[in-house]
């Protein structure tokens, strides 16, 4: 999901494209024009209130990297704006473990709202953000494709007005 914000996002990863540590991406929104740059735009300094810096840090949700996803955690991710919670929308596994596994970041990390990012809605078998939010608990959700960049500048958007408020 990073690289889909941030293409060059740093990332450690299997050889399958999975990410087995972290994703770090790094972006500057406009919230004027909802664009993204991957660098600071010349006028951000002479207009401070019009841009935004959005630290993005991905952790695996896999409970086989529960270790890795612990120490990024305990170590660069203390207090956030937005927690966003991915869930693969067609995998009913990846459903079921994601409140575990979001009572495990919530016990972590500080933050003042969590955002589910319903993925893979490109898939025929997928649930609806609206019912996995429900599911979750969680106020806030967004439908997203990584796969295909669906969605990820809604989610950008929901980021800032959260991060907002």
């Amino acid at each position: 999901m990073t690289k889909a914000i941030d293409e060059k996002a740093k990332t450690i990863s299997a050889p399958s494209g999975a990410t087995v540590y972290m994703d770090v991406g790094v972006v500057i929104y406009d919230k004027v024009t909802g664009q993204v740059y991957s660098f600071v735009p010349p006028d951000a300094r002479s207009r401070p209130d019009r841009y935004l810096k959005l630290k993005i840090i991905g952790t695996p949700g896999h409970e086989r990297y529960r270790y890795q996803r612990d120490l990024v955690l305990t170590t660069t991710a203390r207090e956030v704006d937005v927690v966003a919670l991915v869930v693969d929308s067609a995998d009913e596994n990846s459903i079921a473990q994601a409140g575990k596994i979001l009572s495990e970041v919530l016990s972590k990390v500080k933050t003042r709202h969590v955002l589910l990012v319903a993925n893979k809605q490109d898939l025929p078998n997928a649930r609806k953000g609206k019912e996995l939010a429900q599911v979750l608990g969680i106020q806030h959700y967004v439908e997203t494709s990584a796969l295909y960049r669906v969605g990820i500048d809604e989610f950008l958007r929901k980021v800032v007005e959260l991060a907002s408020t």
